[in-house]
């Protein structure tokens, strides 16, 4: 019996002792295998691959499957957070480590890294080691169609803990295929702007949005085999930080978007996107991207106008070609203005600052009254065909006034101690941003504008200063009803119902009347008739914004200073307005007692004028690129101090009308005779038929006409100072040899 008994517990502890080794190894294998195998969606574009390793989930590829190179980095996060405790102690978090459940679905199988039927995954953080904290969840959904994939992320928050910045999407890339010399990357500053080499000629680069120095939401890095567009895709214009840069001894390359989570200081506030974060693959250059973002903004974008050809905004809006700017007194500004738009010859509008008795930036927002004398020289000026715009501004006000502290201070967008946020520019004043989701502020800009377009003044229009220029503010104040510091309040309960009521209200009185504003902020277009790029002034500029853009607001306007090399600035500057779609000028009327710069300036606001159908109302098509041996200019623009830019001597753009004709244009900027080949394919531009008509378009009407192929080769010699536009339809009939 003993023996038997004995026998039994033996076997029992042998039966045990290989369950348990069964079970170890089994857990063993598991975990080599959700640490090990990773998760991959794809196609025959791109594969993307994730990996579970310990307490994180690392993106471990994005591999370009028909040039087989990995565009990423690696060992990189693609999204961090930065969250505080009651006490104001900030941690950072991120996507590779500290959680303490992580999990992929659907989950890696053994044996079977890739499945092209795969198009989404889902990846999930659960309960922060570092905080403690067990009921933090971190969400990212991605879909994958053809070369796009979109990812939306979204934190839930039922901690004591606040959430305070998300920095999504966070992609570091590195030279693509190996070699940087031909890399080239774009980001949002003003119209775009292009670097070569990022990782020779370091860049760097940090931009709020909106204002215009964000002006749009993506980043491209690419070379002659393709890139990356890491965009994200958010309607509603929501407050962000846009950054790029090289990094890592040059090796790597950064995008990164930083959201400011709404209801900041708030414990347990979460995160959801409004919109995607879109990373995709293409071909191209800058120009197949900014149609990427176009496509997109066109169809989900609450900004884009209701209307094509915008008839909100009034005709002479659309007609005008030319800007000058100046300001004070009428008998200062009015003969000056009347004799420029004489010699000019073209629809001519007036940039009015100094109007108001009060001193710039100072006393705002108290215009009133105006300088004696304004209301009469704004009639006198349009009597001579001249458009007056004056100036306010839309965000400020002083705080020295006394009426600050009794009445507007409430109003103000405060920072989290409860106070005011303070500017300061050359006037040296205290100023405060209004807050725009306040009846108080809409009332008081509908208020000023309604005075200058209404009997009173009778200007035409009149320039809203900042408000897509200036960055939004993250507010504290609980009681103006918006949510706290980030979200998208500042356009959606702030300046578009503002702005949208004050269009309401001036239009049904006043029906010729428009406003404006600075810089070129891509969420208010709706509600303004032109933006003021005035700041469009760097190097390395291509039009990103008005590929995007064009046909759908007015932009006018460069800062035109002086210099040793005025007059080659001049030059290039218009120049590069006419072939951006810009109305012309911004400058002082005196220029016209300058022979040369008056000349070249009167030929390009003609030239502006005759192509108003492209420029105004058409879409911007892929400029053209002259082949030869162009040489590059430079000049000091002086933007701010000396400041060097440097482009090609020969400006070209091409633009659509609406109609279906296309137009070339080519500028010479330099006092030398240039020549160049033009090879030109037809079907890039979406034209038809077996043949072309060209005709030479000049500021006097359209020159000879000859009949080409679709696809011709052509020379072309542009004399010192001088510009060509081509003309261009499509057609059938007998074909003609290129000349």
């Amino acid at each position: 019996m003993g023996n038997t008994i004995t026998r039994s517990r033996r076997s029992a502890l042998r039966w045990a002792a290989a369950l348990a080794t069964y079970l170890f190894a089994a857990v063993c294998v598991s975990s080599v295998l959700s640490a090990q195998t990773p998760t991959v969606i794809g196609n025959d574009v791109l594969r993307l691959s994730f990996e579970i390793r310990d307490d994180g989930i690392h993106w471990t590829g994005l591999r370009d499957v028909a040039t087989d190179r990995e565009m990423l980095a690696g060992g990189e996060p693609f999204w961090r957070l930065a969250v505080e405790d009651a006490k104001g102690k900030k941690y950072n978090l991120d996507n590779l480590a500290g959680w303490k459940r992580v999990s992929i679905s659907p989950p890696p199988k053994a044996n079977s890294t890739f499945n092209s039927q795969n198009s989404k995954v889902e990846l999930l953080w659960r309960g922060s080691k570092d905080l403690g904290a067990d009921a933090l969840e971190v969400r990212c959904d991605i879909s994958l169609e053809g070369s796009r994939t979109t990812w939306n992320l979204s934190v839930e928050n039922k901690t004591s803990y606040s959430l305070r910045t998300i920095s999504f999407p966070y992609v570091v890339t590195r030279p693509l295929g190996g070699d940087g010399s031909d890399d080239e990357v774009v980001f949002p500053r003003g119209p775009g702007e292009r670097h070569v080499d990022p990782f020779a000629k370091p860049v760097s680069y940090a931009g709020d949005y909106p204002t215009g120095w964000g002006s749009y939401q993506f980043f491209t890095h690419y070379d002659r085999a393709g890139g990356l567009y890491v965009a994200t895709h958010d309607p509603v214009g929501s407050t962000k930080r846009l950054e790029v840069g090289t990094r890592k001894k040059n090796t790597q390359f950064l995008m990164q978007f930083d959201w400011p989570a709404e209801n900041a200081t708030i414990p347990g506030n979460g995160f959801t996107m409004p919109g995607p974060a879109v990373i995709q693959l293409f071909r191209g250059d800058w120009f197949d991207a900014a149609l990427i973002y176009r496509d997109w903004a066109r169809k989900n974008a609450r900004w884009w106008p209701r209307e094509p050809l915008r008839p909100d905004t009034p005709a002479w809006m659309h007609e005008t070609a030319l800007w000058a700017m100046t300001g004070g007194t009428s008998q200062a500004v009015v003969g000056p203005v009347r004799e420029f738009a004489a010699y000019m010859g073209v629809p001519t509008a007036l940039h009015w600052y100094n109007w108001h008795q009060i001193p710039f930036d100072t006393d705002y927002p108290h215009y009133f009254p105006a300088k004696p004398g304004f209301a009469a020289g704004v009639k006198e000026l349009q009597a001579a065909g001249v458009r007056v715009m004056p100036y306010i501004n839309g965000r400020l006000w002083d705080t020295g006034l006394e009426d600050f502290g009794k009445a507007a201070r409430p109003f103000a967008c405060k920072n989290e101690r409860g106070e005011p946020y303070i500017e300061e520019y050359g006037s040296k004043r205290k100023l405060a941003p209004m807050c725009p989701t306040t009846k108080f502020w809409q009332d008081k800009v509908n208020e000023i504008v309604m005075r200058l377009v209404g009997p009173e003044c009778g200007v035409d229009g009149v320039y809203i200063d900042q408000v897509a220029a200036a960055k939004p503010c993250l507010c504290f104040d609980r009681s103006h009803g918006h949510p706290l510091a980030g979200g998208h309040w500042w356009t959606t309960l702030g300046y578009w119902p503002m702005l949208e009521r004050l269009r309401a209200d001036m239009r049904k009185p006043y029906p010729h009347s428009m406003i404006t504003t600075e810089c070129n902020a891509e969420p208010y277009i709706q509600v303004f008739d032109g933006y003021l790029t005035w700041h469009w002034q760097h190097n390395g500029q291509v039009p990103v914004w008005p590929a995007i853009y064009g046909g759908q607001v007015q932009m006018f306007g460069r800062a035109y200073r002086g210099g040793p090399t005025k007059d080659l600035a001049l030059r290039m500057k218009a120049a590069q307005q006419l072939v951006y779609g810009e109305q012309l000028g911004w400058l002082g009327p005196e220029v016209i007692h300058e022979k040369d710069n008056a000349a070249f300036l009167r030929r390009m606001a003609k030239l502006r004028h005759v192509l108003r159908d492209y420029l105004a109302d058409g879409e911007m098509m892929r400029p053209p690129k002259p082949v030869g041996a162009i040489p590059n200019v430079a000049a000091d623009w002086q933007w701010s101090g000396v400041w060097p830019v440097t482009d090609r001597a020969i400006q070209a753009g091409a633009w659509r009308a609406n109609n279906g004709r296309l137009a070339l244009i080519f500028v010479n900027v330099t006092t030398g005779t240039l020549s160049f080949e033009l090879n030109f394919n037809g079907k890039d531009y979406g034209l038809t038929g077996d043949q072309l008509r060209l005709a030479a378009r000049t500021e006097t009407g359209p020159g000879e006409t000859v009949t080409l192929p679709l696809t011709f080769r052509r020379s072309v010699r542009l004399e010192p100072m001088d510009a060509v536009v081509f003309e261009l339809a499509g057609g059938k009939g007998q074909r003609s040899e290129a000349q």
